[in-house]
C-alpha cells in the first residue's frame, strides 16, 4: 500500500508517486473516498472553503490518484479503475449536500471521458453510483439530522429515504453489496465493461425509457433497423427476404 492524504483542505491533496521498480505498478485502483457536508440550512450555508474542500475530496482526489497511477497502467496495457459516485449526481437534495452532488456529477462526466481516453490502451474505467448505503458516513448523516432537528434516529433515517423518493426494494443497501459489484468489475469476468456507470440504489432511480425519448424512427412507425438477406435474382425474391424488426 502507498500512503497518501486526501483530506479536504484548501491545500491540494498530494497523491503518491511510488516507483514502479519498487512494487511493479498498480493493477486495480478503486477511488472510494467521499463525504458530504450536512450543515443546517440550504446551499447558502456553504462557504467557498466548504465548496473547495468537498470538490477536493469527492472529485479531485480521484483525478489526482488517476493521474498518478493510470499512466503506468497504460504503459503495461493493463489495469482497472473504478470510481465510486452517488445517485446524488442525479437526485441532488436542496440542502447543504448540494456541493457533494455537484462534485459527484462532475466525477461521472470525468469518469466517462477517462474511460474513452484509455480503453484502447488496455485500461478499463468504470463507475458505481450507490444510493442509500448504510455506511459509517450514512450513520454520520443520520446523526447530523438528529442533532440539527431533534428527531429520532428512525425518523432521521426515514427522512433520507423520503428525500430520495423511496427505495422500492424496501431497505437501504449494505457496503458488502457494493463491494461485490466492485469485485466483479475488477475481475476478468468484467473484461468487456468499460465506461459504464452502474446505479446500485434498490430501484430508487427509474430506468424505463420514456416515450418522448424513444428513437424517432420507432415513433413514426418506420422500422428502426433493417436486416437484408443475400441479394436475390428478382425483385420479388428480394422483397420476400427482407427481414425488418423493431425494438
Amino acid at each position: 500500500m502507498a500512503p497518501c492524504s486526501l483530506r479536504p483542505t484548501l491545500e491540494p491533496p498530494q497523491a503518491p508517486t511510488p516507483s514502479s521498480a519498487d512494487w511493479g505498478g498498480l493493477d486495480i485502483l478503486v477511488n472510494n473516498a467521499g463525504a458530504a457536508e450536512t450543515k443546517p440550512g440550504g446551499f447558502e450555508g456553504l462557504s467557498d472553503a466548504d465548496w473547495q474542500a468537498i470538490l477536493h475530496l469527492n472529485l479531485m482526489g480521484a483525478v489526482r490518484l488517476d493521474r498518478a497511477f493510470v499512466p503506468r497502467m497504460i504503459e503495461r496495457e493493463s489495469g482497472v479503475v473504478i470510481h465510486i459516485g452517488s445517485v446524488a449526481a442525479r437526485l441532488p437534495f436542496a440542502n447543504s449536500t448540494l456541493a457533494y452532488a455537484a462534485a459527484k456529477a462532475a466525477l461521472t462526466t470525468y469518469s466517462k471521458g477517462l474511460a474513452k481516453a484509455v480503453a484502447s490502451h488496455g485500461v478499463r474505467v468504470t463507475m458505481i453510483s450507490p444510493g442509500f448505503i448504510e455506511t459509517t458516513g450514512a450513520y454520520g448523516m443520520i446523526a447530523d439530522i438528529v442533532r440539527n432537528t431533534g428527531a429520532s434516529q428512525a425518523v432521521a433515517r426515514q427522512q433520507i429515504v423520503d428525500m430520495l423518493g423511496g427505495i422500492p426494494v424496501g431497505r437501504p443497501g449494505q457496503p458488502e453489496e457494493v463491494a461485490e459489484l466492485v469485485a466483479f468489475l475488477a475481475s476478468d469476468r468484467g473484461a468487456f465493461v468499460s465506461g459504464a456507470n452502474y446505479v446500485l440504489d434498490g430501484g430508487t432511480i427509474p430506468t424505463v425509457l420514456s416515450p418522448a425519448r424513444r428513437p424517432r424512427a420507432a415513433e413514426s412507425g418506420s422500422p428502426a433497423h433493417t436486416i437484408r438477406a443475400h441479394p436475390s435474382s428478382t425483385k420479388e425474391e428480394k422483397r420476400d427476404k427482407d427481414c425488418r424488426y423493431r425494438h
